[in-house]
């Protein structure tokens, strides 16, 4: 596999928070979500969704469709990350806040088909997988695994000023909010619209946040 910026060789290089090539395993025989009015109810349908996942109920259905095409869902999101400090340590997984804005900026890249990554093989269809992940309500589980290239891209860039790391992931995740370019395809999830990348880019700053406590 190589990337727009040049070849890698993966070698070890599995990384903090790397836990192998089955991560659409990590969401078999979970669960849906049901939405009347206000008022949101998650029903589990199988008996272990991941280890350690968030299964609270969430108590707006706002929450479930939040997106980086809304103005707000995109300012929110902004001053959360820029409220990032390299010292903030993680309450889940072994990356640190610097590796942690790396990752969200290199995966925006991805999505603005600037960054290749290779298809990533699991159990499950990747249409259901997008469901899941998009569109069940449900919080991401922790300590899931991310694409090896990924893995690799934040350990050999990780060396420079932390504000400016933000201010990069920024800048990406806005040019991506706009919806004016974006790659066809997820790794994981398949087919994307620019509705799914516009939901796949808050869900995925959400949840690295969270990991940090912001």
């Amino acid at each position: 596999m190589s990337l727009k910026n040049g070849g890698l060789n993966f070698g070890n290089c599995g990384g903090p928070d790397y836990v192998g090539p089955g991560w659409a395993d990590a969401w078999y025989g979970r669960a849906a979500s049901s939405c009347s009015g206000r008022g949101c109810r998650v029903v589990e349908s199988g008996a272990s969704w991941f280890a350690g996942a968030d299964v609270r109920e969430p108590t707006e259905c706002d929450w479930i469709m939040k997106s980086l095409a809304s103005a707000e869902v995109l300012s929110e999101t902004r001053d959360r990350l820029m409220r990032l400090r390299a010292v903030d340590k993680a309450l889940w997984g072994k990356m640190t806040a610097v590796q942690m804005v790396r990752h969200l900026s290199c995966a925006y890249e991805v999505a603005l088909g600037d960054r290749d990554v290779a298809p990533q093989k699991g159990t499950i269809p990747p249409p259901v997988m997008k469901w899941m992940a998009l569109h069940s309500g449900l919080r991401w589980p922790k300590n899931v695994a991310t694409t090896p290239e990924l893995m690799c891209a934040i350990e050999e860039e990780c060396s420079g000023n932390f504000a400016d790391f933000v201010r990069e992931t920024v800048e990406k995740m806005e040019l991506m909010a706009k919806g004016t370019r974006w790659t066809r395809k997820h790794p994981m999830f398949g087919a994307m619209s620019t509705k799914d990348w516009m939901r796949w880019g808050y869900l995925h700053a959400d949840h690295h946040l969270r990991q940090f406590g912001r």
